[in-house]
């Protein structure tokens, strides 16, 4: 009953936030893409 709890309080939160920290992570990726060959 408790972890119900959880998750339906925690759930929505981490729906409100995926899109941010899908587009940070391609962000980074995209850098990280761009400015590696640089190092090598």
């Amino acid at each position: 009953a408790a972890s119900d709890l959880i998750k339906s309080s925690v759930e929505p939160v981490l729906e409100q936030y995926r899109p941010v920290i899908l587009s940070s992570l391609k962000f980074s990726k995209l850098t990280l893409g761009t400015v590696a060959p640089q190092f090598t």
